[in-house]
């Protein structure tokens, strides 16, 4: 209870947010403001999170309307599958459109229910270093925009269910009851109906696969086989309803613009591994040419001060490769630290037995294990201190761009429009999508 209460504590600043950015798309979607705001949105309820559809037509609309910049590219698409958290946001709008702090309880009620879910994981997992791991799941800073942006919901939500389904996939598979849990596909499949990042937690199976499952490869290799249908019947709906990315270097689709993807992947793959490993935002950092290799050195000098562990503790090994594997991807887009929570959880549990095996190994001497206890210090460091320091203030990063970056003129702007016989023309004013279609 006492780190479910500091996690409510560090990401407070929500309660300074009110709406930002796409808030302001949703509430004017689920409220009818403007009919062209409404799309083509079959799998969707309001079509929230169908911001461009690569409709010429309809995109000509949106310039009128001031939306969107008048060069924007025609073929632009960005149109994401949400249904769930659509629902969840569909309620604000509805019942309290007028009080933003309602919505960010709404929204902390499915973060703490993430904590609390991840303590089951963890204590699952490894009941001698749980709380150690909850201690640094829950002083993540990648949780930080999530928890306190509205219209990140959908990566909690995400989260949430990509553990409910590790843990039922666990008790299943430890049980011996069968190569699939009927619940755990479900889980699954709510997980993917709430946001593109629960792909990760395929990443997270294949890593159980080949760490903590028993028997012969082929029946391991198995059981993901009826999650791999879930996965591939989503994404057929998905493309079916017409919902991707593409036109733009923001979203790159692995499947429709592959050699793309695959030329950025390196890169990013580097930057989400420094922000992940080293608590180094890789927003702050994206475009040096050395930040992605950094990350990755890093990155590779952990794996082999812990590689005695690595090889001993089948925990440690699943950590640290579904954490490694759910990264893939989310290199289809930016890198920024807000990608990085269902990848938190594996660095979490596996930090936390790189600390007790340290502990237990406090009188060793010899250069490995004290390069271990050197390193040990450094990211305790980091993911308690510099990491607990950077929570509340990427909690509260969001209005900051909001009002700093995009409303400040709008926030300054003296008129009237109650007692004005005026009309107000206003030519290229900054826009909260306008960064994303630079």
């Amino acid at each position: 209870m006492a780190l479910l209460a500091l996690g409510m504590v560090l990401v407070a600043p929500a309660f300074l947010l009110g709406i930002q950015l796409d808030d302001y798309f949703h509430w004017g979607l689920v409220q009818a403001k403007h009919e062209v705001l409404a799309s083509p949105s079959p799998g969707s309820f309001w079509g929230l999170f169908t911001f461009l559809t690569g409709d010429p037509v309809r995109l000509e609309q949106l310039m009128d309307l001031g939306l969107v910049p008048w060069w924007t590219a025609t073929n632009i698409e960005y149109a994401f599958w949400r249904p769930l958290t659509e629902l969840t946001h569909g309620l604000d709008y509805w019942l309290w459109p007028q009080q933003p702090g309602l919505m960010h309880i709404h929204s902390l009620v499915y973060y703490g229910l993430v904590i609390g879910l991840a303590a089951r994981l963890f204590a699952q997992l490894q009941p001698g270093a749980w709380i150690m791991a909850l201690a640094l799941f829950v002083l993540s800073y990648s949780h930080g925009v999530p928890a306190a942006w509205l219209a990140n919901r959908n990566a909690v939500l995400a989260t949430l269910f990509v553990i409910l389904m590790l843990q039922q996939h666990h008790r299943v598979q430890q049980a011996g009851r069968g190569p699939v849990s009927w619940l755990a596909l479900c889980w699954f499949l709510c997980a993917l109906l709430c946001g593109e990042i629960a792909v990760c937690g395929g990443g997270y199976l294949l890593a159980y696969a080949m760490t903590l499952s028993s028997g012969p490869w082929l029946r391991r290799l198995g059981t993901l086989v009826p999650y791999g249908i879930v996965g591939l019947s989503w994404l057929l709906l998905r493309d079916y309803f017409g919902y991707g990315a593409a036109g733009s270097g923001h979203y790159l689709d692995p499947l429709g613009s592959f050699s793309l993807f695959v030329s950025a992947l390196g890169s990013r793959l580097g930057e989400l591994l420094a922000g992940l490993l080293w608590v180094l935002p890789p927003e702050f950092f994206t475009g040096q040419a050395w930040f992605p290799w950094l990350g990755a050195g890093l990155s590779l000098l952990l794996v082999v001060l812990i590689w005695p562990l690595l090889r001993s503790n089948a925990v440690a090994r699943f950590w640290l490769l579904g954490a490694g594997f759910s990264l893939l991807p989310v290199t289809a887009t930016i890198p920024h630290s807000r990608l990085l929570m269902v990848a938190s959880l594996g660095v979490a549990g596996l930090l936390a037995l790189v600390v007790q095996r340290s502990w237990r190994q406090l009188l060793a001497s010899n250069w490995q294990q004290r390069s271990l206890k050197v390193l040990v210090s450094l990211l305790l460091v980091f993911h308690i201190g510099l990491s607990g320091l950077l929570l509340p203030l990427e909690a509260y990063s969001i209005k900051w761009i909001g009002d700093q970056m995009v409303n400040k003129a709008a926030l300054q702007w003296e008129w009237d429009p109650g007692t004005s016989q005026d009309t107000a023309v206003i030519l290229n004013p900054p826009m909260s999508s306008l960064a994303g279609y630079i």
